[in-house]
């Protein structure tokens, strides 16, 4: 048994061989495990870990969110400026900015129409149209009852649910 776990639970830090405190974390499509850190992203494969940094064009420190979309690629909120895409086909990283706020972002979808939503605590809901290279901002002045965004949210009928500290939209 390994130092760092106990009835089959570990601990998830620098002994681990993370390189930061994890924010975050998911289970991707193929079982590997993504930690988002306050000092990058890891991807683990239950034997090996795989740390995407700098070397590999990724400089995100701080990350806040991770998230698998419907083709497989890994989303990464970091920096508080930046969205990365990972596209672990083409072996590319894609890093996405934009004149909006992107200060606390806390929770991405994919919607149906394959737009992603990010919520953004302060600033209202981020639009991302990866395609066609574009980015709506969705705020009070669009509609939003209010702000401290947390969560949008699509259900089957295909409607976006977004919450906010007045209410939901």
């Amino acid at each position: 048994a390994s130092p760092n776990s106990s009835r089959g639970v570990m601990i998830g830090d620098s002994d681990f061989g993370l390189p930061g405190v994890p924010n975050n974390a998911i289970k991707d499509k193929n079982g590997m495990l993504w930690f988002g850190t306050n000092k990058g992203i890891s991807k683990y494969d239950s034997e090996n870990i795989f740390i995407y940094g700098l070397e590999q064009g990724l400089d995100a420190s701080n990350v806040t969110d991770i998230f698998q979309d419907s083709e497989g690629r890994i989303w990464v909120h970091a920096n508080s400026t930046t969205i990365f895409m990972i596209d672990l086909d083409s072996k590319l990283i894609h890093e996405i900015n934009s004149s909006f706020n992107q200060f606390n972002r806390h929770q991405m979808i994919e919607a149906t129409d394959g737009n992603f939503w990010f919520s953004n605590l302060d600033g209202g809901y981020n639009i991302l149209n990866f395609e066609d290279k574009t980015i709506k901002r969705f705020g009070i002045e669009q509609g939003l009852l209010g702000y401290f965004n947390i969560s949008p949210f699509q259900d089957k009928d295909g409607l976006i649910w977004l919450s906010t500290g007045q209410g939901v939209n």
